[in-house]
């Protein structure tokens, strides 16, 4: 029997609109930006439909947007019947995959997405490069070449021919630059303000640590494959553990994926805005089945492809 994966994307996926069609169509939907609104104390409903996309894009506001609409995608799937075998999520994502797992309630998760935001914006100044068309080896001599600049690090493996790398802006700008004399194709800095996933974060990961220990948690139902591990939990305790890691290591999203595949998976599911994830996943698994799910166009196209044998 085929398994079903649903896959959450992370920061970077947010567009002004999203999740408005969705809005529209379902009352729970409707409710679920009610609550967010009044958990965050702001209008994350105006962010996602009418702010603009440079007020969107700041971290603040990006990472508790992002987690409202990729869970109420997922809300209006459930109901229609399709509840994943596994669940993943990249970066951000994995918060809202824990919630469709059962780790936590929207609420919860919420919560620790804003303080999760809150602590990633006061983090040191840093910077990040996606580096594609390199292999591993390249881009570790290419860290090596100038890690006297400070410090760097691979901070996302993303499909077999596109790494992120992050750490202090004068290392990360100078291995962008001199990309291409180490064979990769192309470097391009991303609109982030830290060098997330790398030792710089050391500090947020100490502070989120406390909000995880605090926060009402159990064991999931469905398992969650890491960003640290590429490996599944469902124990709430190691999932705690996990998820304060994931800020100071790298996203390991092709061997997760890959993980996924070699357990059945044939059908991934990408909940949330864009097709960040879709993408990425046919670049690692040529032959996968992918489907991206943000509006009601997309849950009817999710129904109509996807066999209940799949399920």
């Amino acid at each position: 029997m085929e398994h079903l994966a649903f896959v959450f994307p992370g920061q970077g996926s947010q567009y002004v609109g999203m999740g408005k069609t969705l809005y529209e169509a379902f009352d729970e939907v409707r409710q679920l930006f009610s609550l967010a609104d009044e958990i965050a104390n702001r209008s994350l409903t105006r962010l996602c439909f009418e702010g603009s996309m440079e007020e969107l894009t700041l971290t603040l506001n990006a990472q508790p947007c992002i987690y409202l609409v990729s869970c109420a995608v997922y809300t209006v799937l459930l109901r229609n019947g399709l509840k994943p075998s596994y669940v993943a999520g990249h970066s951000l994502g994995e918060w809202s995959a824990a919630m469709c797992a059962g780790f936590y309630d929207f609420e919860t998760g919420l919560r620790l997405v804003l303080r999760r935001a809150e602590l990633m914006n006061s983090a040191p100044k840093g910077a990040m490069a996606a580096l594609i068309g390199g292999s591993h080896e390249q881009v570790m001599a290419l860290c090596e070449r100038v890690k006297d600049k400070g410090i760097i690090v691979i901070a996302n493996y993303n499909s077999p021919s596109q790494i992120v790398i992050s750490g202090e802006v004068n290392a990360v700008e100078e291995a962008a630059r001199l990309a291409r004399d180490f064979g990769i194709q192309r470097a391009v800095m991303l609109r982030v303000s830290g060098g997330f996933h790398s030792p710089l974060m050391q500090p947020v990961a100490a502070h989120l640590e406390e909000a995880l220990e605090s926060a009402q948690m159990q064991d999931a139902n469905i398992p969650l494959v890491a960003n640290v591990t590429a490996r599944p939990v469902t124990q709430a305790s190691e999932l705690r553990r996990l998820l304060a890691m994931q800020l100071v290591s790298p996203v390991r999203w092709v061997e997760s994926i890959q993980w996924l595949w070699d357990s059945g998976v044939k059908w991934f599911v990408e909940v949330g805005p864009r097709k960040v994830l879709s993408q990425l996943i046919l670049q690692t698994l040529p032959n996968a089945n992918v489907i991206q799910v943000e509006d009601p166009e997309g849950v009817d196209e999710a129904l109509a492809k996807i066999s209940t044998t799949a399920i």
